[in-house]
């Protein structure tokens, strides 16, 4: 093959690289903006914003009953993040296992949840979702636990159950409690400047998904 045609070859599958993300990006926002065609509710930190009749989860989960507040939003590094919990090295590797894995920056968002009158178990904290205008952070369940003394404490009764099963919030009527929440940042999904100003980038706390989709817009430090 001539030189030429390899030049031609690299530079259209560069092109269409970069024409399918801007198309999978547009894709992503206007489903923030819309709802995914439901009605879209936005909140500020610090407000209650209650679950009310709509659905937590696709599986017809209502938590009518319950509220929720987001207090503080930060960006930290994995090192600073164990610190914060007075963890070490060693001792978050004994839970979480292999750490080559894990990512270089997190986005923790400490809430409160309220149960006024609810009945029911609870929320399920991986049906609450943290969007950005173009990607989606996945929530990261080994580190979620390893913030809240309480959810590490129940995983620690059960050390053969999955990190999942320790994600489920129980509250009595009239109580509340702390909850921090631990989002991943994928590196391959920003540029070196987005990397560098993930703090200024607009994220969105999505509580519940229909028929009215609540969200919480995120002041991160």
């Amino acid at each position: 093959m001539k030189r030429g045609t390899k030049l031609c070859i690299i530079i259209l599958a560069v092109v269409l690289l970069i024409g399918t993300t801007v198309i999978r990006n547009r894709q992503i926002t206007q489903m923030l903006d819309t709802g995914y065609g439901f009605e879209v509710r936005y909140h500020e930190m610090g407000e209650i914003v209650p679950y009310g009749d709509n659905y937590a989860d696709y599986t017809g989960e209502i938590l009518d009953g319950y509220s929720v507040r987001a207090d503080k939003a930060e960006v930290l590094t994995y090192e600073k993040f164990i610190e914060r919990f007075g963890q070490t090295s060693e001792s978050a590797a004994a839970l979480l296992g292999d750490t080559s894995g894990l990512p270089e920056k997190i986005l923790l968002v400490t809430t409160t949840f309220f149960n006024e009158d609810s009945d029911a178990e609870g929320p399920y904290l991986e049906n609450i979702t943290c969007d950005g205008t173009q990607f989606r952070l996945n929530l990261d369940a080994p580190l979620t636990i390893l913030a809240n003394d309480f959810l590490l404490n129940a995983y620690n009764e059960n050390l053969s159950s999955h990190y999942g099963d320790a994600l489920g919030i129980f509250l009595r009527q009239g109580s509340s409690n702390t909850i921090n929440i631990v989002y991943d940042y994928n590196r391959s999904e920003f540029t070196s400047r987005g990397w560098e100003r993930l703090d200024e980038e607009p994220m969105y706390l999505s509580i519940t998904w229909h028929p009215v989709s609540e969200r919480i817009t995120l002041s991160v430090a």
